[in-house]
């Protein structure tokens, strides 16, 4: 929207200009001309002081971002490294699950990337194979696990980390 009107703005300050240019060529009173030069000046003046915001405002906005985002890869870094020993301890914990299902290497594999929320699109790049081929790897754990699908997968092993009353987390 900024760079329409300023796009305006400097249509109008075309147009105006050639009208002086009209007025002086024609001998048109010069209080007249003065005051679309007036008009003119005052059109530039706009310009340069929309330009000016629009680039400081736009400028913020990415350092706003940029600040947010490294903050939250910091905290993300900071929750890891405190809660490392844990993770490390459910990880082993969820693999003794998935030998006791019985799960194959490969199986094994599309669990933890189930676990991580990964698309099967995506699976199948990390593990540099095909959709289908990963699909079927899908089906073949929660199958062994006697699951039906994604959520109920993935619940299994969130279930009981999560608070069952959310309105006591504070």
């Amino acid at each position: 929207i900024v760079k329409g009107i300023i796009l305006m703005l400097l249509l109008i300050t075309l147009m105006a200009a050639l009208d002086v240019a009209s007025d002086v060529k024609h001998s048109v009173a010069w209080a007249h001309v003065l005051l679309e030069a007036s008009m003119i000046f005052a059109s530039i003046l706009a310009v340069v002081l929309s330009t000016y915001w629009f680039y400081q405002v736009t400028e913020f906005s990415w350092k706003e971002a940029e600040n947010k985002y490294k903050l939250s890869e910091a905290e993300c870094k900071y929750w890891r490294d405190e809660n490392k020993h844990l993770i490390q301890g459910l990880a082993e914990k969820i693999l003794i699950q998935f030998n006791g299902w019985q799960l194959t290497k490969a199986e094994i594999e599309v669990g933890f990337l189930i676990l991580k929320g990964f698309s099967f699109s995506e699976m199948a790049g990390l593990r540099g194979g095909s959709e289908r081929t990963v699909r079927e790897q899908a089906s073949n754990v929660y199958h062994k696990a006697g699951m039906h699908g994604r959520a109920e997968f993935t619940a299994y092993f969130l279930e009981d980390l999560l608070p069952t009353n959310t309105a006591n987390t504070n």
